[in-house]
């Protein structure tokens, strides 16, 4: 998997859970939000990339993304990030290329 695919690595992850699907629905959304998009909805983007090299060589790329849960109070946010975080922390996806989230 190149880099700067994670995005599309993230969003099918996040859009199989069926507690996240319970919650909002199919409102994941790589970094642009409709305007008519009610709460509760995830928002991701990809906010860096840093490559890792030796002398010779390419050895990883290191994606930062940025992940925001809006919802209509604190405790429904909370609950969707705690989902988030739970499929998502420390998680290793070799045969995808992904030593760590």
């Amino acid at each position: 998997m190149k880099s700067i695919e994670i995005g599309e690595f993230i969003y099918s992850i996040l859009s199989t859970d069926s507690r996240l699907a319970t919650l909002v629905g199919n409102k994941i959304f790589p970094l642009i939000v409709e305007n008519e998009t009610t709460y509760p909805f995830i928002v991701y983007k990809r906010s860096d990339v840093q490559s890792n090299y030796t002398k010779d060589i390419h050895l990883s790329d290191d994606v930062y993304i940025d992940i925001v849960c809006v919802s209509e109070n604190y405790l429904s946010g909370l609950k969707i990030a705690g989902i988030i975080i739970e499929l998502l922390e420390n998680k290793r996806f070799k045969d995808k290329g992904i030593e760590k989230i």
